[in-house]
């Protein structure tokens, strides 16, 4: 396959240009480089080899013939924000639709990459965070479980029971008896 570049001015002019800004900077390199081993200073080799490092990589990138990828880290990260928004508006109703439009993304490819990037669908993700916040009001507080599980986000107090003896492996009443238990001296009425 012939080169697209072979019969172009222009081409030609920029490879030639390009070799000759590199010249010089090599030569800037080597004469370090013979510096240091010249006069032999405490640690010449490690300069000598870090010199020489810098010089094959200069000479390799500016040829063409190594390229690095770079990576643009001003462009947000949509995963981020969906986690970020699941982890602070845990206790409002969020569907997977909700997200997708907010996001504007397609649901399908929202819920496999998260799981991808998460290990976690987003539903039990967010239930996860949902029954940590519950486990602390039921802690901290004296509220019903009813009102706790409302407060959290979940609709149903049977479904919220069903999904916290899931992750803790105790309904809500047995970690605040537990917890009451163990630390008698909790106050039993923060509101």
């Amino acid at each position: 396959m012939p080169d697209s570049h072979s019969g172009s001015p222009y081409w030609e002019y920029s490879a030639a240009t390009r070799a000759d800004r590199q010249i010089p900077t090599q030569r800037k390199y080597m004469g370090r480089a013979g510096q240091w081993h010249k006069g032999r200073e405490p640690f010449w080799e490690c300069a000598l080899q870090t010199q020489l490092n810098s010089f094959i990589l200069y000479t390799l990138r500016n040829s063409g013939l190594l390229t690095i990828p770079v990576q643009n880290t001003n462009t947000p990260n949509p995963l981020a924000h969906v986690h970020m928004y699941l982890t602070s508006r845990y206790y409002e109703n969020i569907t997977l639709e909700k997200l997708s439009t907010l996001f504007n993304m397609n649901k399908y490819y929202l819920a496999h990459t998260f799981k991808a990037t998460y290990g976690d669908s987003i539903i039990h993700f967010l239930n996860a965070v949902r029954c940590q916040a519950a486990q602390t009001l039921l802690q901290d507080t004296d509220q019903s479980v009813n009102d706790i599980a409302f407060c959290v986000g979940f609709n149903s107090c049977s479904y919220f029971t069903k999904t916290y003896r899931q992750f803790f492996g105790e309904t809500p009443i047995q970690t605040r008896n537990s917890f009451r238990k163990q630390n008698p001296e909790s106050p039993e009425g923060v509101e």
